[in-house]
């Protein structure tokens, strides 16, 4: 519900639009079907509406002919899609379909909802063709937060969910979102927030302190946090989550991985400084002696560096693609 990809309504706009890109966000739903106590989007954006599937294809399918080389789905609840179809469908459905019947060479997933993750959803994230890489908002690891905030899950029943994937699929990024500050929010619950974070491992997360909207349940709720604390817990929390990125990526440390290089510029000795992403969501830096951009290579991971790694190319997937011009 704080993805920041997800804030606009569904909104056709030609593909892939007037800047030359290596992916292309594509929105398949608006709306959300749940009442999290904290989350104006019910409020604003009504109940989860649903792109037609044919219309989606069409669109990532022209993205990939205009040369981009990935697709992100997105969506208010993305894994709500096809629920409010004449036929009902899963976004499973949606995926498996986008996957016979186009030819982008990556389909990564945004946000979804912990309770939304199918097995089906699961067995497709195990395909070459999608990326490993989950972002499942949690909001608390504390029992009681999660239920004043009207989550439709429990910290047990996300830790067995992130353990099964996990299991399925090594080395995907599990990544989250996390609300600090939330109504009624003791020390001890903090605490409990905290130990989960930390036994989950995620690979990045977003952190947010709570803030009272209008029309939402929360609002009124008693025991409201003082900001300073909700500051000071958010900064703990941000720790945390850095030092849990920073081992996600040193685990990846020897691994050759399918790169999408999204920059190239030149450094001053004349090689080429390229820049690319991984499928389970780590930024590659490395140095060619070729401009290669909107391409995919395998990259050995080298270092840690900076927020991202140091990676040395070893083959190339597929030839470089342009349209029109460089990035």
């Amino acid at each position: 519900d704080l993805n920041p990809f997800e804030k606009e309504p569904i909104e056709r706009v030609p593909i892939p639009g007037p800047r030359l890109r290596t992916r292309a966000f594509i929105k398949v739903q608006d709306g959300c079907q749940h009442h999290c106590t904290f989350c104006v989007t019910t409020v604003a954006r009504g109940d989860s509406r649903s792109e037609s599937p044919d219309q989606v294809i069409r669109e990532v399918q022209a993205a990939y002919q205009a040369g981009v080389q990935e697709a992100v789905l997105t969506g208010v609840q993305l894994g709500s899609w096809g629920a409010d179809l004449e036929l009902k469908k899963s976004l499973s459905d949606l995926v498996g379909w986008i996957l016979n019947r186009t030819g982008i060479p990556r389909l990564r997933l945004s946000s979804i909802e912990p309770w939304d993750v199918s097995p089906e959803l699961i067995d497709l994230l195990a395909q070459d063709r999608v990326a490993r890489h989950l972002h499942l908002p949690l909001q608390s690891g504390s029992p009681a937060v999660m239920r004043r905030m009207a989550r439709a899950i429990t910290p047990e029943i996300y830790s067995r969910l992130v353990e099964g994937i996990r299991n399925k699929i090594p080395g995907i990024a599990i990544t989250t979102d996390i609300l600090t500050g939330f109504p009624g929010e003791t020390d001890h619950e903090f605490e409990q927030n905290l130990e989960f974070i930390r036994e989950m491992d995620f690979a990045d997360g977003h952190v947010f302190s709570y803030s009272a909207r209008e029309g939402t349940p929360a609002l009124n709720f008693p025991d409201q946090v003082p900001h300073k604390i909700r500051k000071e817990r958010n900064t703990l929390i941000r720790k945390l989550m850095s030092e849990s990125n920073q081992a996600f990526r040193e685990s990846q440390i020897g691994a050759r991985l399918k790169v999408l290089w999204e920059q190239a510029e030149r450094d001053p000795n004349g090689y080429w400084l390229l820049t690319g992403l991984t499928d389970n969501y780590i930024k590659v830096h490395c140095l060619s002696p070729d401009e290669i951009w909107n391409c995919f290579s395998t990259a050995e991971i080298i270092k840690l560096s900076g927020s991202g790694v140091e990676g040395k190319i070893t083959s190339q997937y597929q030839q470089e693609i342009r349209v029109g011009g460089t990035a």
